[in-house]
């Protein structure tokens, strides 16, 4: 009988030393992911592209390109996590960024214009920007300021995802 209990016992205790193995595997799986993603994007790279959007409402191609590889990155199933509160963080930041995308392609411009070379700066509509020599009307800067309120609430929700994003990847993994 106390043989029995012995071997049960060490059945259960391997048991829950493969799960716990199985738990180390999933957390560095999803920590190689992590670290493959940020290695695209610094993390301060977001952040100064998020700012510089707010405060100058422009960019350079520079400043999306490795936003577009992340986008990308995490598109692919190979770089799922195997967390799903990392997924679903992860999940609600790539939509968001993607609105900031999609915003600024259709709403900023060559500026100033005649640049050459792969590093254009855009502005947001600086036909109708005062400080760039446009908006001569108060209508357009009633509607460049539309468009500015528009930037300003895509861009600070891109900003609150990343910050979750963030947060869950120091729960989930330590990080």
């Amino acid at each position: 009988m106390v043989l029995l209990s012995v071997v049960v016992g060490l059945v259960v205790f391997r048991k829950r030393i493969i799960t716990m193995m199985s738990k180390e595997e999933m957390l560095e799986h999803d920590r190689n992911i992590f670290t493959n993603a940020a290695s695209l994007l610094a993390e301060r790279h977001l952040i100064n592209f998020f700012d510089t959007l707010l405060s100058d409402h422009s960019y350079t191609l520079s400043d999306v390109r490795p936003i577009d590889k992340l986008i990308l990155f995490y598109e692919e199933i190979q770089n799922r996590y195997l967390n799903n509160k990392l997924n679903k963080a992860t999940d609600n930041l790539v939509l968001a960024i993607d609105k900031v995308r999609s915003f600024v392609s259709l709403n900023f411009f060559v500026y100033p214009e005649g640049q050459t070379g792969e590093n254009l700066r855009l502005c947001m509509y600086p036909e109708f920007n005062i400080d760039r020599g446009g908006a001569t009307s108060k209508e357009k800067m009633r509607k460049y300021d539309e468009w500015r309120d528009q930037l300003e609430d895509i861009v600070k929700d891109a900003r609150t995802k990343y910050d979750i994003y963030r947060q869950t990847v120091k729960k989930k993994l330590f990080i």
